[in-house]
């Protein structure tokens, strides 16, 4: 077998995000972040994700993640850290999109993030 620095940068990406699934108590909206665009970098997935250090002009109530993965698989996560709640925009989104039969995941922690990810890998 031989290695290259592809093969080394999938090998690093894979355990990295396996080493970092440990959720804390004070764990961060932006360490959970981290983690869903690492796991999409891994598997080539499209991820549509709005700055979390600038005011945005996107839909108000939108997920932060709008993901693209392989076989037309779409999958929407809105990240939540620690005890706060969606948003009434965000409530309304989750809803609507409930009713035309898209679910978007709601994340608390790494773990939860790493669960509804690996649901949705083939």
């Amino acid at each position: 077998m031989k290695f290259s620095a592809e093969w080394l940068a999938r090998y690093n990406a894979r355990n990295a995000t396996q080493t970092e699934l440990v959720d804390s108590p004070t764990i961060e909206e932006s360490d959970i972040h981290k983690h869903i665009l690492d796991y999409c970098k891994q598997y080539m997935w499209i991820a549509f994700h709005g700055s979390m250090v600038h005011k945005t002009h996107r839909t108000p109530g939108e997920p932060d993640f709008t993901i693209l993965a392989e076989g037309g698989r779409v999958i929407m996560i809105e990240c939540k850290a620690g005890k706060k709640k969606p948003s009434d925009d965000q409530r309304d989104i989750i809803h609507w999109a409930g009713n035309l039969g898209h679910k978007i995941h709601v994340v608390r922690s790494i773990s939860e993030a790493d669960a509804v990810l690996k649901t949705n890998s083939k």
